[in-house]
């Protein structure tokens, strides 16, 4: 218990002394006016920065965006038009059962499209789709979309797959488009017709809006014109207070003749100003200390019979603590804790249960924290300094939150440390939110195995701890056998079900140390660290095979598929990342060749060179 210390000590009785102690209390309260407005200036700079690079990515994911679609529909359009069934039911004759089952209707079922259509190579119409259902009125619907006809005649020119942005009418499409002709092995068609052409569309509107889900990117949307309706848009921004560069906020859409669109617009995130925003309670509370530390020093200097300066600034915090709405603690000599009563709240403690002691408290931080913590606070009261520090602790009920604690040292009228103030927030729900994110965004949707982002930053992984132990790593290349049959007869639906088994049967084929990866399709890569001898991969590729020779049974279908693996090592083939998938790549192909169903490993006869000799 601190005990009240005579104002005698401190001040001398005469006018001299008070007068002169009144103009040291002045000179500091400038000084820390003059701090606290250069601080708030270094915050402003840097919050617009932040908001500068927030935006700057931003715009390049809506623009990584963009490509994926177009490229996703070139995929569609290649899958749907490079198929024997599809020239013998649209251009041979024409099925429109079989179409509505497998083609146009079909793939608007299926993935949302809005319309697709077929011209034969006399540009006569043979079939169009709209919102799932063949249209009967195809004279009508080739007068609708006369603007077509410019594409299709680019597909002719150009034969593969392609994607782009196109305008039918006020509407904006993202299209696949590509010749409908038999796949390799196949006799080509007749002269006539002449390369018949398939076409699909989806608003981009509509896929806008999920961009904009899934990313996070506020108000994105297409705006018809030119440079002049963006600057109006932008001119808006700036009346509204943001923060990053206009013109970081726009993207110049073209047609496929390079002829402009319009723009792609989006309110920026201004990370900046939110962080400032939630950091505001605890720089309120820095701000409101340094206030009641010198109101006290001016209520000594005018009435000496005021409270002493810890009382009235443990005072302050409490209402700073009140307004905003944080959960405080002080720590003080011997191990003592103050906490206010929303904090027992946030534990999940029972009422009167709140820690009264620092150790206390720490025993609710989890192990792998408690450490790390406790040195924020040795070193925060040792060497006069804030902190900044977030943690995982046990709730009463055995649930573990995150907390985010802000601290510093505060002081008597002599500078001598008496203890720490903090402020503590929960942050369980963004910690959640993040952990969701970063995994959405290195895991396959599908089969919940690591994607072809993650998968390269393993294997980086393990060429490293390879070459820095001096070990041998091994890297797989598996791809399904006859899984494009099983697509073809019985559906996406099907397939997207034995692609998930498959992948679910070969994540239990390794060790969980190591890593199976789904890199596209039906293509899924497998790296093996530490391997002692070839007879060992020979193990895990022959555990594979097994496994995926086993009968699938798949919504009332008995499926039987097998799989070809090319096998590579490092450092003995390399250890550039590129090259070492290169490698494994054409060693499948290679046991392919063999027959299907087994493995090969690299050689160097595989490369470009050899096979073309």
């Amino acid at each position: 218990m601190m005990t009240r210390t005579s104002s005698h000590r401190y001040f001398g009785q005469d006018s001299d002394d008070t007068r002169r102690l009144n103009v040291l209390g002045l000179l500091s309260i400038a000084l820390v006016v003059i701090s606290i407005a250069f601080g708030l200036f270094i915050v402003l700079e840097s919050t617009r920065r932040i908001d500068t690079a927030s935006a700057e990515r931003t715009r390049a994911e809506v623009d990584e965006a963009l490509g994926e679609l177009t490229r996703a529909m070139a995929k569609k359009a290649e899958e749907y038009s490079l198929w024997n069934d599809a020239v013998d039911n649209i251009v041979v004759r024409f099925d429109s059962n079989w179409v509505n089952a497998n083609v146009g209707p079909y793939a608007e079922r299926l993935w949302g499209l809005d319309r697709s259509y077929a011209w034969a190579g006399n540009d006569t119409l043979v079939y169009a789709s709209q919102n799932g259902a063949l249209r009967t009125d195809l004279g009508e619907a080739a007068r609708e979309n006369a603007e077509l006809m410019a594409l299709v005649a680019l597909a002719r020119a150009r034969r593969d797959a392609f994607g782009g942005l196109i305008r039918i009418g006020r509407t904006l499409f993202i299209f696949g488009a590509r010749i409908i002709e038999y796949e390799e092995g196949r006799a080509p068609l007749p002269p006539n017709p002449d390369r018949p052409v398939q076409v699909f569309l989806v608003s981009l509107d509509k896929e806008l809006t999920k961009v904009a889900g899934s990313r996070r990117i506020g108000d994105l949307r297409f705006v018809a014109g030119g440079e002049d309706e963006r600057k109006r848009l932008e001119a808006g921004r700036g009346a509204a207070g943001l923060s990053a560069p206009d013109h970081l906020a726009a993207l110049p859409l073209r047609d496929m003749a390079g002829q402009p669109l319009g723009h792609l617009t989006w309110t920026p995130e201004q990370p900046g100003r939110t962080l400032v925003r939630d950091t505001a309670p605890y720089g309120a509370v820095f701000v409101l200390a340094l206030a009641a530390l010198f109101l006290t020093m001016l209520r000594v200097l005018l009435d000496l019979k005021r409270q002493e300066p810890l009382r009235l600034s443990e005072a302050r915090l409490a209402q700073a603590q009140r307004v905003a709405r944080l959960a405080y603690t002080v720590h003080l000599p011997e191990d003592e804790l103050e906490v206010s009563e929303n904090l027992g709240d946030i534990l999940g403690l029972p009422a009167g249960a709140s820690p009264t002691t620092a150790g206390t408290f720490l025993d609710r931080v989890t192990p792998r924290h408690r450490a790390e913590v406790q040195e924020a606070y040795r070193q925060s009261w040792a060497e006069n300094r804030r902190f900044e520090i977030e943690f995982a602790v046990t709730a009463w009920d055995g649930r573990t939150l995150y907390l985010k604690e802000v601290g510093q040292p505060f002081h008597d009228a002599g500078g001598l440390v008496l203890g720490l103030i903090t402020a503590i927030q929960d942050v369980t729900e963004r910690k959640q939110a993040e952990e969701l994110i970063r995994h959405q965004a290195t895991y396959d949707a599908l089969t919940d195995l690591p994607n072809r982002t993650l998968f390269y930053d393993r294997l980086q992984q393990a060429i490293r701890r390879a070459v820095r132990c001096h070990q041998r790593m091994a890297l797989l290349f598996l791809d399904l056998d006859r899984f494009k049959w099983v697509n073809d007869s019985f559906g996406h639906r099907i397939g997207d079900l034995l692609l998930r088994e498959a992948a679910h049967r070969m994540a239990s084929c390794i060790r969980d140390s190591e890593t199976v990866a789904r890199i596209g399709g039906d293509e899924f890569t497998v790296i093996l660290s530490e391997i002692r001898d070839d007879a060992e991969v020979e193990a895990v590729a022959r555990r594979l095979l097994e496994h995926l020779e086993e009968p699938f049974l798949i919504a009332g279908q008995t499926l039987h598929i097998s799989a070809s693996i090319g096998i590579t090592f490092a450092p003995d083939h390399g250890t550039d990342l590129q090259q070492l998938v290169k490698n494994a790549d054409m060693a499948m192909y290679q046991a392919k060749r063999q027959g299907r169903g087994g493995w090969r490993f690299y050689s160097p006869e595989f490369d470009a060179g050899s096979l073309a000799s």
